[in-house]
Protein backbone atom coordinates (compact mmCIF):
# COMPACT_ATOMS: atom_id res chain seq x y z
CA UNK A 1 0.00 0.00 0.00
CA UNK A 2 2.77 2.51 0.81
CA UNK A 3 4.31 1.78 -2.58
CA UNK A 4 1.00 2.55 -4.33
CA UNK A 5 0.60 5.75 -2.32
CA UNK A 6 4.16 6.84 -3.15
CA UNK A 7 3.58 6.20 -6.83
CA UNK A 8 0.35 8.20 -6.82
CA UNK A 9 2.02 11.05 -4.99
CA UNK A 10 4.90 11.08 -7.45
CA UNK A 11 2.54 11.18 -10.43
CA UNK A 12 0.60 14.03 -8.86
CA UNK A 13 3.80 15.97 -8.30
CA UNK A 14 5.04 15.56 -11.87
CA UNK A 15 3.65 18.07 -14.41
CA UNK A 16 1.49 16.57 -17.10
CA UNK A 17 3.15 16.23 -20.48
CA UNK A 18 2.30 19.23 -22.60
CA UNK A 19 0.50 18.73 -25.88
CA UNK A 20 2.27 19.52 -29.12
CA UNK A 21 -0.99 20.07 -30.94
CA UNK A 22 -0.72 23.37 -32.89
CA UNK A 23 -3.82 24.82 -31.23
CA UNK A 24 -2.46 24.00 -27.77
CA UNK A 25 0.94 25.47 -28.61
CA UNK A 26 -0.72 28.67 -29.84
CA UNK A 27 -2.69 28.91 -26.60
CA UNK A 28 0.44 28.38 -24.50
CA UNK A 29 2.19 31.19 -26.38
CA UNK A 30 -0.52 33.50 -25.04
CA UNK A 31 0.02 32.32 -21.45
CA UNK A 32 0.80 34.83 -18.71
CA UNK A 33 3.50 32.43 -17.47
CA UNK A 34 6.85 33.23 -19.07
CA UNK A 35 8.15 29.69 -18.55
CA UNK A 36 5.12 28.25 -20.33
CA UNK A 37 5.56 30.66 -23.26
CA UNK A 38 9.24 29.82 -23.60
CA UNK A 39 8.62 26.09 -23.52
CA UNK A 40 5.83 26.41 -26.08
CA UNK A 41 8.03 28.47 -28.40
CA UNK A 42 10.81 25.89 -28.19
CA UNK A 43 8.47 22.99 -28.93
CA UNK A 44 6.72 24.86 -31.72
CA UNK A 45 10.02 25.73 -33.42
CA UNK A 46 10.97 22.06 -33.43
CA UNK A 47 7.63 20.55 -34.46
CA UNK A 48 5.22 23.19 -35.74
CA UNK A 49 7.06 26.37 -36.79
CA UNK A 50 3.90 27.51 -38.58
CA UNK A 51 2.47 28.26 -35.13
CA UNK A 52 5.25 30.77 -34.53
CA UNK A 53 4.85 32.28 -37.98
CA UNK A 54 1.15 32.80 -37.32
CA UNK A 55 1.92 34.34 -33.94
CA UNK A 56 4.32 36.79 -35.61
CA UNK A 57 1.39 38.44 -37.38
CA UNK A 58 -0.25 39.54 -34.14
CA UNK A 59 2.36 39.67 -31.40
CA UNK A 60 3.04 43.15 -30.05
CA UNK A 61 4.86 42.25 -26.85
CA UNK A 62 8.56 42.96 -27.31
CA UNK A 63 9.50 40.03 -25.06
CA UNK A 64 7.31 37.55 -26.93
CA UNK A 65 8.52 38.86 -30.29
CA UNK A 66 12.11 38.34 -29.20
CA UNK A 67 11.30 34.85 -27.95
CA UNK A 68 9.61 33.79 -31.20
CA UNK A 69 12.31 35.23 -33.44
CA UNK A 70 15.11 33.70 -31.39
CA UNK A 71 13.54 30.25 -31.64
CA UNK A 72 12.86 30.54 -35.37
CA UNK A 73 16.39 31.79 -35.97
CA UNK A 74 17.97 29.09 -33.81
CA UNK A 75 16.13 26.35 -35.68
CA UNK A 76 16.60 28.04 -39.08
CA UNK A 77 12.92 27.69 -39.87
CA UNK A 78 12.09 27.48 -43.56
CA UNK A 79 10.65 30.68 -45.03
CA UNK A 80 11.96 32.74 -42.11
CA UNK A 81 13.86 35.20 -44.33
CA UNK A 82 10.73 35.90 -46.37
CA UNK A 83 8.61 36.46 -43.27
CA UNK A 84 11.24 38.77 -41.83
CA UNK A 85 11.37 40.69 -45.09
CA UNK A 86 7.61 41.18 -44.84
CA UNK A 87 8.15 42.69 -41.40
CA UNK A 88 10.28 45.43 -42.96
CA UNK A 89 6.97 47.07 -43.91
CA UNK A 90 5.55 46.83 -40.39
CA UNK A 91 4.33 50.17 -38.98
CA UNK A 92 5.98 49.47 -35.61
CA UNK A 93 9.68 50.42 -35.44
CA UNK A 94 10.48 47.67 -32.92
CA UNK A 95 9.28 44.96 -35.28
CA UNK A 96 11.09 46.50 -38.25
CA UNK A 97 14.32 46.82 -36.30
CA UNK A 98 14.22 43.23 -35.06
CA UNK A 99 13.59 42.02 -38.61
CA UNK A 100 16.64 43.94 -39.79
CA UNK A 101 18.73 42.49 -36.96
CA UNK A 102 17.69 38.91 -37.71
CA UNK A 103 18.17 39.26 -41.47
CA UNK A 104 21.60 40.79 -40.89
CA UNK A 105 22.59 37.85 -38.69
CA UNK A 106 21.58 35.41 -41.45
CA UNK A 107 24.14 36.71 -43.94
CA UNK A 108 23.99 35.00 -47.33
CA UNK A 109 20.87 33.08 -46.36
CA UNK A 110 18.91 36.34 -46.43
CA UNK A 111 19.97 37.41 -49.94
CA UNK A 112 16.93 36.19 -51.95
CA UNK A 113 14.49 37.84 -49.54
CA UNK A 114 16.50 41.08 -49.49
CA UNK A 115 16.74 41.13 -53.28
CA UNK A 116 12.95 40.96 -53.46
CA UNK A 117 12.56 43.64 -50.78
CA UNK A 118 14.83 45.95 -52.78
CA UNK A 119 12.29 45.72 -55.59
CA UNK A 120 9.41 46.78 -53.35
CA UNK A 121 7.22 49.65 -54.52
CA UNK A 122 7.60 51.14 -51.02
CA UNK A 123 10.75 53.25 -50.66
CA UNK A 124 10.68 52.78 -46.89
CA UNK A 125 10.89 49.00 -47.34
CA UNK A 126 13.81 49.42 -49.72
CA UNK A 127 15.56 51.63 -47.15
CA UNK A 128 15.07 49.00 -44.44
CA UNK A 129 16.40 46.28 -46.76
CA UNK A 130 19.45 48.39 -47.57
CA UNK A 131 20.46 48.22 -43.90
CA UNK A 132 20.93 44.47 -44.37
CA UNK A 133 22.83 44.55 -47.66
CA UNK A 134 26.36 45.11 -46.23
CA UNK A 135 26.01 41.86 -44.25
CA UNK A 136 25.67 39.86 -47.48
CA UNK A 137 28.72 38.46 -49.29
CA UNK A 138 30.51 41.53 -50.67
CA UNK A 139 30.28 40.62 -54.35
CA UNK A 140 26.54 39.93 -54.15
CA UNK A 141 25.95 43.02 -52.02
CA UNK A 142 27.66 45.22 -54.60
CA UNK A 143 25.65 43.65 -57.43
CA UNK A 144 22.37 44.37 -55.64
CA UNK A 145 23.41 47.97 -54.97
CA UNK A 146 24.51 48.56 -58.57
CA UNK A 147 21.16 47.25 -59.79
CA UNK A 148 19.20 49.42 -57.36
CA UNK A 149 21.15 52.60 -58.05
CA UNK A 150 20.53 52.14 -61.74
CA UNK A 151 16.87 53.05 -61.28
CA UNK A 152 16.23 54.22 -57.69
CA UNK A 153 14.16 57.46 -57.81
CA UNK A 154 14.02 58.16 -54.06
CA UNK A 155 16.85 60.39 -52.77
CA UNK A 156 16.76 58.91 -49.26
CA UNK A 157 16.98 55.36 -50.57
CA UNK A 158 19.75 56.43 -52.93
CA UNK A 159 21.69 57.91 -50.01
CA UNK A 160 21.31 54.67 -48.03
CA UNK A 161 22.47 52.64 -51.02
CA UNK A 162 25.54 54.83 -51.45
CA UNK A 163 26.37 54.46 -47.75
CA UNK A 164 26.26 50.70 -48.20
CA UNK A 165 28.30 50.93 -51.39
CA UNK A 166 31.01 52.82 -49.51
CA UNK A 167 31.45 49.64 -47.47
CA UNK A 168 31.45 47.04 -50.24
CA UNK A 169 32.01 48.92 -53.51
CA UNK A 170 34.78 48.13 -55.98
CA UNK A 171 35.71 49.53 -59.38
CA UNK A 172 32.64 47.75 -60.71
CA UNK A 173 30.68 50.64 -59.19
CA UNK A 174 32.70 53.41 -60.81
CA UNK A 175 30.34 53.81 -63.76
CA UNK A 176 27.49 54.84 -61.44
CA UNK A 177 29.04 58.11 -60.32
CA UNK A 178 28.47 60.29 -63.39
CA UNK A 179 24.84 59.33 -64.11
CA UNK A 180 23.89 59.56 -60.45
CA UNK A 181 25.48 62.98 -60.22
CA UNK A 182 23.35 64.12 -63.16
CA UNK A 183 20.16 62.50 -61.91
CA UNK A 184 20.45 63.97 -58.42
CA UNK A 185 22.15 67.26 -59.26
CA UNK A 186 19.87 69.08 -56.79
CA UNK A 187 20.66 66.74 -53.89
CA UNK A 188 23.79 67.91 -52.02
CA UNK A 189 23.89 64.87 -49.76
CA UNK A 190 24.05 62.55 -52.74
CA UNK A 191 26.71 64.66 -54.40
CA UNK A 192 28.75 64.43 -51.20
CA UNK A 193 28.32 60.65 -51.03
CA UNK A 194 29.41 60.34 -54.65
CA UNK A 195 32.56 62.35 -53.92
CA UNK A 196 33.35 60.03 -51.01
CA UNK A 197 32.71 56.99 -53.18
CA UNK A 198 35.00 58.31 -55.91
CA UNK A 199 37.76 58.97 -53.40
CA UNK A 200 37.45 55.52 -51.85
CA UNK A 201 37.53 53.79 -55.21
CA UNK A 202 40.59 55.84 -56.17
CA UNK A 203 42.35 54.73 -52.98
CA UNK A 204 41.59 51.10 -53.80
CA UNK A 205 42.84 51.40 -57.37
CA UNK A 206 45.65 48.98 -58.20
Amino acid sequence: MPLVRATLEQEAAEPAARSDDPADLAAELRSEDDAVRRDAARRAAQRHPEVLFEALDDVRSADLLELILSQLTTHRAEMLPDRLAEMLADPEPTRRNRAVDCLTAMGAEAEPAIARALRSNDADVRIQALAVVPSLPAERAEALLIDLLGWEPDPNACNCALEALLQVGTHASQHLIAPLSQRFAQEPSIEFALVLLGERLAEDAP
